[in-house]
């Protein structure tokens, strides 16, 4: 059993090496390869490659790092269920049910300023979420201060380490050890001799890709789980010198601050190698050589750098030298560029759907232009994908002919933004507390199942819109809707959901008779005879979002609010097409009733909390 680290300044070396590993080293029939990434992107690029290396790629998980120290830790400590009390989410409801008898007393003073007299129930869950996740980091940052506060310390008695260690003791009195510092130390005492069956338990190879960092706890039980099975890490390291000890602009002038007037430059002992690498490359200098490579003094870089260090025509080509050699070549005389060098490109656009406008057209040009380039080794990394995905699906989604599309998958989403049921649901939710615009229910008639269960057809939105138009809905139920609202308005019935919906009505009733009013209200004249189905699903609809709305403003347990949320589901979503997205919806909404089961909360919360886990659930 062996713990190494292969590296290289190429991604597809990487590969490379993890599949002669394989082809060398196969395991088991039956058993499955782990292979531990940082995101799902890189899991599907791993398997294109290893698919092109192998010829097959199967029986293989692809893990976070998370869930895998939670799986070793679950064998070593006789399952899962010990984890649970202090996962991140099951912890901020044991914390919120504990902060109101907490802020009553000595210590915690600067929580009880934050939640003044405690009534917004929306903002004590939004810090007992805060809370959980510090506590959560501090598990895994510093297990030495969690495990300390455990045996009676408490640090810094005038500061905020006060109540949190005070606050952790009382998450830890009934749970015991049972968060990842202390099965950190319960693993690290058992591994030199484990039970014959926690052995079995454990993967034969371990391998890890591309991860950029990790806590130098996690490092620490890879490196002891190594004495049992094979752990290797495929480290992308840009370049084939020493650079653990280079330093930024900014932290050379740090450095310099603290030294003594006077002393000279070459005595300050300071390494700039490349600066671009060291400016932005400080994450991954301190993980490769401040953690991985300081865990053990026999741990080896296995290094492999295609290219000789000189040669380069194109800019790109020139900057990957520059770093690969760790040199800075800005003060030498200028290299010539090849004519169309276009390895670098800066596109200034007005506005991000320009820039997926100008990613397309520019895509289409470079396939033109490159027959071997295919659509699979093209990469587009993006800093928000939640905001450049529906472009993204709109621009490459819709092409100007079947000719110029360009094959393409979206990695990373949220389920809120792939899930289409869970945006309508939230739709819907969000009437509840809104102005009940036209706007808001039209866009929830946009989902083609909502209008199917009431037996509307997509090809209705026209009718519907433009009944909405003549009759002049803006917004509001009614005029004791108006009227309720905080504003102060007074109760008028014009221009809302009723008094458009009572014309609609009458129009459907009587017959056209001019400008005539029927006790105060003018019938809409222009329904025709094939409209009385569509006007019924469509006052089906609106009473059961109109009951929905005011159903929101009760509170309930947490079992009560999954119930009646599933039953919203129920109410609003019918059809194959989004089968798979509304169960998924109901597997979130279930997960509320569990969580604050497993954290043993059962206290009566109103809708703003409600709606705040689910979309922190639905974001993840």
């Amino acid at each position: 059993m062996a713990f190494a680290v292969y590296t290289s300044s190429v991604l597809e070396r990487l590969a490379d090496r993890l599949a002669e590993k394989v082809i060398r080293f196969p395991l088991a029939p039956l058993e499955r390869e782990t292979v531990v990434v940082m995101s799902v992107g890189m899991g599907r690029w791993i398997s294109q490659r290893m698919a092109e290396r192998l010829g097959v790629w199967a029986n293989f998980e692809y893990l976070f790092p998370t869930v895998l120290i939670e799986r070793i830790f679950g064998i070593f400590s006789g399952g899962g269920a010990p984890l649970q009390a202090f996962n991140r989410e099951i912890l901020s409801w044991r914390i919120l049910s504990l902060l109101p008898d907490c802020i009553a007393r000595d210590g915690y003073g600067p929580l009880a300023a934050y939640l003044g007299d405690g009534e917004n129930e929306l903002k004590r869950r939004q810090l007992a979420v805060r809370i959980a996740g510090i506590f959560d980091q501090y598990a895994v940052h510093r297990p030495e201060m969690v495990l300390g506060w455990e045996t009676g310390g408490s640090g810094n008695p005038d500061g905020d380490e006060r109540w949190q260690a005070d606050l952790w003791r009382r998450l830890s009195a009934n749970v015991g050890f049972a968060h990842h510092a202390a099965l950190a130390a319960r693993f690290f005492d058992e591994i030199e001799a484990p039970a014959e069956e926690r052995s079995r338990a454990l993967p034969s190879r371990v391998s890890l890709f591309g991860i950029a960092t990790l806590p130098p706890l996690y490092v620490r039980v890879l490196h002891a789980l190594s004495s049992r099975v094979d752990v290797d890490f495929y480290v992308l390291n840009p370049s084939r010198e020493y650079w653990g000890d280079i330093v930024s602009a900014k932290e050379q002038a740090r450095i310099t601050r603290r030294m003594k007037p006077g002393v000279p430059r070459a005595d300050r002992h300071i390494s700039p190698g490349n600066p671009l690498l060291a400016s932005m490359g400080r994450v991954g200098r301190d993980f490769l050589f401040k953690v991985l490579l300081d865990i053990d003094e026999s741990v080896d870089l296995n290094g492999e750098f295609p290219g000789n260090g000189a040669g380069a025509s194109t800019l790109l080509g020139m900057i990957q030298e520059d770093i690969l050699d760790l040199v800075d070549r800005a003060a030498e005389t200028r290299r010539v560029v090849a004519p169309g060098d276009r390895s670098i490109g800066v596109h200034s656009c007005h506005s991000p759907m320009r820039e997926v406008e100008v990613l397309y057209d520019y895509l289409l040009d470079l396939f033109d232009g490159n027959p071997d380039v295919e659509p699979h080794d093209v990469v587009v990394m993006t800093p928000d994908i939640e905001t450049y995905g529906p472009l993204f699906e709109a621009v490459f989604g819709a092409p100007r002919s079947e000719n110029l599309r360009i094959p393409y998958s979206i990695a990373d989403r949220s389920m809120r933004s792939e899930n289409g049921a869970a945006g309508t649901f939230f739709a819907i939710l969000d009437l509840y507390g809104g102005r009940f615009t036209a706007a808001q229910v039209l866009d929830i008639m946009e989902c083609d199942t909502v209008l199917l269960r009431y037996g509307l057809d997509p090809g209705d939105r026209e009718t519907i819109r433009r009944w909405i138009d003549d009759t002049r809905i803006r917004w509001g139920i009614d005029a004791s809707d108006r009227a309720g609202r905080p504003e102060g308005l007074p109760p008028v019935e014009e221009n809302t959901w009723r008094h458009g919906l009572d014309r609609l009505l009458l129009g459907g009733a009587m017959r056209a008779d001019g400008e005539r009013l029927f006790e105060g209200i003018l019938p809409y004249d222009a329904l025709e005879g094939g409209d009385t189905a569509v006007l019924g699903g469509l006052v089906e609809l609106l009473d059961r979002l109109f009951e929905a709305a005011r159903s929101l403003s009760e509170a309930r347990t947490p079992d009560d609010w999954v119930g009646h949320l599933l039953s919203l589901v129920d109410g609003f979503f019918e059809g194959d097409e989004t089968a798979d997205d509304t169960a998924s919806l109901r597997r979130v909404i279930a997960r509320l009733g569990e969580e604050t089961a497993d954290a043993g909360f059962n206290g009566l919360m109103g809708f703003p909390v409600v709606r705040s886990w689910l979309e922190d659930a639905l974001n993840e």
